[in-house]
């Protein structure tokens, strides 16, 4: 389920960031972050329901609450951007991820 929260304007990173370290840190079942480019004062949480969403952003400043109903996907499609990356690595490579996030 994809669940919109309200954010101040102009803290939409910031509190991307946040929500991020609090669901790793309480080990929630967040499945992803998203923060289109463009949209101001929201970001969606893919969460496994509603109660593990607010969880996520609980205590987190400049985070104001999530919409009442759930997002459906085909609403947020438009937005993202799908990046084909192809790389070449083989066994025994040594290789460093530098961007993220990872949850």
């Amino acid at each position: 389920m994809i669940f919109a929260l309200r954010t101040s304007p102009k803290r939409e990173d910031q509190v991307f960031d946040f929500v991020s370290s609090h669901a790793k840190k309480k080990n929630l079942a967040v499945y992803s972050l998203i923060r289109p480019h463009g949209l101001r004062g929201y970001i969606f949480i893919e969460a496994e329901n509603r109660q593990v969403a607010e969880e996520a952003f609980h205590g987190i400043p400049y985070a104001r609450g999530l919409l009442p109903k759930p997002v459906p996907y085909k609403e947020i499609e438009h937005m993202l951007e799908q990046v084909k990356v192809q790389v070449n690595i083989r066994k025994n490579d040594i290789i460093e991820i530098i961007s993220g996030p990872f949850i």
